[in-house]
This record gives C-alpha cells, sequence and structure tokens, in this order.
C-alpha cells in the first residue's frame, strides 16, 4: 500500500512537472512566430527578413543551448531544499566556466553570422532585423544555467510563469506595431529592440525566481572568467558537452530538411503529406524531451520517494508516458482518414492512409525513442542520444533514401518506411543504453 502511495506521488510530480516545462517550451516557440503577424501588412520583401534573421540567430542560438541538460545532469544529487549541497558547489563553478566559454563562442560566431548577412544583403533589412536583436543573445548560455537550476530544485512552474508573461508581451507587441505605420526598416528594428528588452527582463525576472541559490551562483559566475582564462580548453570541452545535449534538434532538423526536399522530388502529395506528417510528429516528441528531462531529475534526486529506486521510477514513468502515446498511436493506425482530415491532408490516396498508419506504429516507440532517449542524457551524459541518432539518420535513413531517389524507385511509402526503420534502430540502441543505465544503478543502489 505505501509503495502504490509512493507511486502515485512520484507519478504526479512527474505529470504535474513535466508539463509545466513542456507548456514552456511550446509558448516559447509560438512567441518567435507572432511578429509575422506584425509584419503582415508589409512587402514581402520584410516578412523575409524577418524569417532570414530568425533562421540565423536560432542556428547560431544551439551554441548556448544545452547547459540546462548539463546543470540537471550534473546537479540533480546535489540540492537540499533551496540550497546547494557542500559538494554541489565544484560542479556548479565548472558550469559556470563552461557558460563562459560558451559565451565567448556564441558572441563570436554571432558577430561573424552577422558580417556575412551584411555583406550579402543588398537592401539591408536583414542586416537591420539581425544586429538590432543580436545584443542579449550573449544572455542564452547564463538563461540556461538559471533554467537548469529551476529544474533542479523542481520549479518548473517558475519557467512556465516567465514563459507565459512573455507571451503577453509579445502578443501586446505584435498587435501594437501595425497601428505606428513604421516604415520597412524601422518596423524591423523595432522588433529587435522589443527583443532585447524582453531578454533583459526575462533573465532579471528569472534571476530574481531563482531563490536562495542565486547567491552561490553569483558567486560562481564572478570566479568564472578567471577559472575560464586559467584552463580554456577544459571549459571549451565541458560547453562541447553541453551541446551534445541539444545536437539531437540539430541532427533531426537537418535530416528533415533533406527528406522533405527528397519527397518534393517524387510528387507534390508526397511532399505534401511528409511535411505534414513530419510537423505533426514533431509536435507530439519535442514535448516528451522536456518529460524525459524531468523525469531523469526526478529519478536521479535522493529526497524523490527514496523508497522507489531510480530504476523503479523510471518504469514508473516510462509506463505512464506509454500510457498516453499507446492510444494516439493506435488511432492513427485504426482510423488513418480521420488523421488525414484533422491535420489537413485533403483527399489522402492509399499510400498517404497507409503511411498515417506507418506514422502511428512510430509514435508507439516514442515512449523509449523520445523519451528515455531525454531522460539518459541526465541519468548518463548530455550526449546520449547522439550517437543513436547519428546511425540511424546519417547511417541508414538518409544513405537509403539517397539510393532510392538517385535510382529512381523513391515513393512515399518508400520514405516512411525508411523513416520507421531508422526509428526502430534507433529505439533499439536507447534501449540497450537504458538497460545499461539500469544495470549500473541498480549495482550502486544495492551497495
Amino acid at each position: 500500500m505505501i509503495a502504490n502511495e509512493a507511486k502515485v506521488r512520484l507519478g504526479r510530480t512527474f505529470a504535474v512537472s513535466g508539463t509545466k516545462l513542456a507548456l514552456a517550451m511550446f509558448v516559447g516557440g509560438v512567441k518567435g512566430l507572432l511578429f509575422f503577424v506584425a509584419v503582415r501588412g508589409y512587402s514581402t520583401d520584410v516578412t523575409a527578413a524577418y524569417g532570414t534573421s530568425l533562421t540565423v540567430m536560432l542556428a547560431v542560438m544551439m551554441l548556448g543551448v544545452g547547459l540546462n541538460v548539463l546543470v540537471v545532469q550534473r546537479l540533480a544529487r546535489k540540492i537540499a531544499g533551496d540550497e546547494l549541497l557542500p559538494d554541489g558547489l565544484e560542479p556548479i563553478r565548472s558550469i559556470a566556466a563552461a557558460a563562459v566559454a560558451s559565451t565567448v563562442v556564441l558572441l563570436t560566431t554571432l558577430v561573424l553570422a552577422g558580417l556575412a548577412i551584411s555583406f550579402t544583403d543588398a537592401g539591408g533589412l536583414t542586416a537591420a532585423a539581425y544586429w538590432s536583436r543580436v545584443p542579449t543573445l550573449v544572455l542564452i548560455p547564463v538563461e540556461n544555467v538559471i533554467v537548469g537550476l529551476l529544474i533542479v530544485l523542481g520549479r518548473e512552474g517558475v519557467q512556465l510563469r516567465t514563459t507565459l508573461e512573455n507571451l503577453a508581451l509579445t502578443s501586446l507587441a505584435a498587435l501594437t506595431l501595425p497601428w505606428l505605420k513604421l516604415g520597412d526598416m524601422a518596423v524591423l528594428v523595432a522588433i529587435g529592440v522589443f527583443g532585447v528588452a524582453v531578454d533583459i527582463f526575462t533573465t532579471i525576472r528569472q534571476w530574481v525566481r531563482l531563490g536562495p541559490v542565486r547567491g552561490q551562483l553569483a558567486g560562481a559566475l564572478v570566479r568564472a572568467v578567471p577559472l575560464f582564462l586559467s584552463q580554456p580548453g577544459t571549459h571549451l570541452r565541458t560547453m562541447l558537452l553541453a551541446v551534445t545535449g541539444a545536437s539531437d534538434g540539430l541532427i533531426m532538423m537537418g535530416s528533415f530538411a533533406v527528406v522533405t526536399a527528397l519527397a518534393s522530388g517524387v510528387s507534390v502529395e508526397a511532399a505534401a503529406v511528409t511535411a505534414t506528417l513530419i510537423s505533426v510528429i514533431r509536435t507530439v516528441v519535442v514535448p516528451l524531451k522536456q518529460y524525459g528531462i524531468v523525469a531523469g531529475r526526478l529519478a536521479k534526486a535522493p529526497g524523490e520517494q527514496p523508497g522507489l529506486a531510480p530504476g523503479a521510477r523510471m518504469r514508473l514513468f516510462i509506463a505512464l508516458v506509454a500510457a498516453v502515446m499507446a492510444p494516439l498511436g493506435l488511432v492513427f493506425i485504426a482510423f488513418p482518414q480521420m488523421v488525414a482530415s484533422v491535420v489537413g491532408i485533403g483527399d489522402p490516396s492509399q499510400a498517404a492512409l497507409l503511411v498515417i498508419r506507418v506514422a502511428g506504429v512510430q509514435l508507439l516507440l516514442e515512449p523509449m525513442a523520445g523519451f528515455a532517449s531525454a531522460a539518459l542524457k541526465i541519468l548518463t551524459v548530455p550526449s546520449a542520444a547522439m550517437r543513436p541518432l547519428l546511425i540511424a539518420m546519417f547511417g541508414m535513413a538518409l544513405p537509403v533514401m539517397a539510393a532510392l531517389f538517385i535510382t529512381g524507385h523513391l515513393s512515399l511509402i518508400a520514405i516512411w518506411v525508411t523513416l520507421l526503420g531508422a526509428r526502430v534502430v534507433f529505439c533499439a540502441q536507447v534501449f540497450r543504453l537504458y538497460l545499461m543505465w539500469k544495470r549500473t544503478v541498480s549495482v550502486v543502489h544495492a551497495s
């Protein structure tokens, strides 16, 4: 009875905390799209300039993210209440130095990307949109460290609250800008300046809401610059380790771009169905990664239901995710016509209905593939998913599709059967890593 009560409490904590973090990520993604509303009354040059600058910034920003995963992975066992345990100070000093390394690399890349845009942008609109927004992007590494600490402290609600506040501010600005009747250049600069102001405001709010740990983080940041300068190579490697925590996003973005391009060479239907289903699957799978981060933290934290071993906690979390994903996948398999209607695939062919079923089978794999792979970043190393994903996508899916395309045998069905095969390969590798972790943690827990 006590064990069941512990599982219910732990399951509730996992569901609530994971949902808060997933919503925060979703809302953050929506926020960046709102300014397309603000520029819709302008020429296509303005929309293109804003979209291009946003794409470049998102790509460069990947060099500054991942520190949140590194923080959770290294500190999940070193928090007591709202305070770091004494042995938690050394990791936070190392992470702060890695944040300095990340800032240096990010700043250098931002400047180089900006110069490239300036030299190639004849009209100057893209350069204006980019340079007006860039100044505070250097805060991303520190912001990621703070977010990681909030997750470790079990305060995912703070991140959601901050993101919702930013969404409200951005919505207000997006609705106000069209009324100001600014020129093409001026509206892009205004969007950038607003973004800078929100970044500063966000960092201040996150810092204040961090609580007592911010004093320890402040001390670590003060010492971070000389610590980085004393051993730059060490902390650059730590920074690269953090980037690998977000590498799966880059790998999948690049892979899906190639897959969509190949599909467009097959037929209009293949391109439309592939792009639509990729968007649908990403919408479902990306939030699972946030649940995975929370699951890793809860499985690792000694204060979370100490009566349940880490392996038992992860089994509970995987079962909860499977209980949600299995019905969704079965709907895709059993009712492809209904799914096609819901996602906007009009008058689907038999091939389109079949690939919807294939996509449903893939969704059945996601409790291990999408969710457990994210949890393993916390339970083992941030780069846990990188090698399996490279093997599945660059070692299998893309070469097979390229060969089929060159020989004229690529079809809509072939694309999705290949993607499913790659996901099975990835899932099998993740399952092997999960079993290895489970054996290791069982030995440690028993001792």
